[in-house]
């Protein structure tokens, strides 16, 4: 957490819960000594209250990210260990077993928490970013914001995700091999910098919201690209055209994504607040709302997966006879795509 809870007056030390209105983090015995306090805590009011919006707004693009993600699964999982704490061995089943596209998380396999994040995150490479672009536009929406996507390479993490393929000897492991994608955000106004990981529990790393300049010195080897907010979806976009399972996984991303922000577009309109409103409420109005959110999307997402879990399971029985016949093919061309964030931003 960026913000501590503050359960003591700002101004005596003593005991106290009423909040400054403005940042909803310092409190106060009374008014008077709010009063006291005033001269220095105007000087960081605003800057509380900026912190505070950052967090709120980065743990609810992961909460909507990870629900979206466990509605529109689709990994054939049959094992997971977790015993060792520097490792997350996934275990997928094989795929003449699988039957249709959208598979049903497997719950009874994890511990719910930063164990079950990191299985659902896990390899899910410029996909988040991809999925929620539409609701970072809403959150941070204003020419005083600046979002763009980083792309790093983590020095050795907490954590490290080991997957077993049936038909595969060696296990595909998410570290060193692969780069790891985060929101970059930049206030034009106060200058500050922070980066929201929407899949770090995939690298033992569960806390969303950082500040930029902490993030990079605790787990950044080096930054390997920056792109504009989108340059993910456009990723995705040129992916869903390849013949074989990236049609299928990347046009079901996408889709998904756009119903997502139907669903998300309905809410704010039933009840007269938008997003950007959202994390700037008082505290437990934000609290009733933001769980409101999720549970709204959450049945949202599920009765849409419900009304096209046929017509996927065709397209991918239709693509697997493709990847049969031409096996190879759709993954060296959609590893040709992902170079082009890397060499072209």
């Amino acid at each position: 957490m960026l913000l501590d809870e503050h359960t003591k007056c700002s101004a005596c030390g003593e005991a106290a819960s009423n909040k400054c209105t403005a940042c909803q983090t310092h409190v106060y015995c009374g008014k008077d000594c709010q009063i006291k306090d005033w001269p220095e805590h105007k000087k960081i009011c605003k800057h509380v209250r900026q912190e505070m919006i950052v967090e709120r707004a980065g743990n609810l693009l992961k909460e909507l990210y990870l629900d979206l993600r466990e509605k529109t699964f689709d990994n054939h999982i049959v094992q997971v260990n977790a015993k060792n704490p520097k490792e997350l061995i996934i275990y997928d089943g094989n795929l003449k077993d699988r039957v249709g596209w959208f598979q049903k998380f497997p719950n009874h396999l994890v511990e719910k928490g930063s164990i079950k994040n990191g299985v659902l995150s896990t390899l899910t490479c410029n996909e988040p970013l991809a999925l929620m672009k539409g609701a970072v536009e809403k959150l941070f929406k204003g020419d005083h914001w600046k979002t763009t996507e980083v792309e790093v390479a983590l020095n050795p993490p907490p954590r490290v995700s080991i997957i077993y393929l049936p038909d595969k000897v060696e296990p595909q492991t998410n570290w060193p091999s692969y780069g790891h994608n985060l929101l970059h955000l930049h206030s034009v106004h106060s200058k500050r910098k922070w980066v929201v990981d929407l899949t770090g529990d995939q690298y033992g790393i569960p806390q969303a919201v950082w500040t930029w300049s902490d993030y990079k010195s605790r787990y950044v080897a080096k930054i390997d690209c920056v792109g504009p907010l989108g340059s993910s979806e456009e990723i995705l976009q040129k992916s869903s055209k390849i013949n074989g399972y990236p049609s299928v996984s990347c046009g079901a991303a996408l889709e998904a994504a756009s119903r997502f922000q139907e669903g998300i577009k309905s809410w704010e309109k039933v009840n007269d607040l938008t997003l950007c409103e959202l994390v700037k409420l008082p505290g437990q109005k934000f609290k009733d709302k933001r769980r409101e959110l999720l549970n709204t999307m959450g049945i949202f997402m599920a009765q849409y997966v419900e009304n096209v879990e046929a017509a996927y399971a065709a397209k991918y029985r239709d693509v697997s006879m493709y990847e049969t016949e031409n096996p190879g093919v759709s993954l060296i061309q959609q590893m040709g795509l992902s170079k082009e964030f890397s060499n072209g931003k």
